[in-house]
């Protein structure tokens, strides 16, 4: 099974028991997206390492959702 990462994200949110904890880092990503905007703050260093730790959680979001979608449904 091949998921997107938005997949992955969707299907961990409707099956986990702990969906607050994603939207949280759903609320990072979007911050950090929205501080991208600002070409000042894209310079910054600490912009660099916010926009890492948002690709390490996306790439969380697919792990966590492949292994919530591949449980058996009953």
């Amino acid at each position: 099974m091949n998921l997107t990462p938005f997949q992955g994200f969707l299907a961990a949110l409707a099956d986990s028991s702990f969906s607050a904890a994603f939207y949280l880092a759903a609320a990072y990503q979007l911050g950090v997206l929205g501080a991208g905007c600002f070409p000042s703050l894209r310079r910054a260093r600490w912009y660099r390492v916010a926009a890492a730790v948002s690709h390490v959680l996306l790439s969380g979001f697919l792990l966590a959702g492949v292994y919530y979608a591949t449980w058996p449904v009953a």
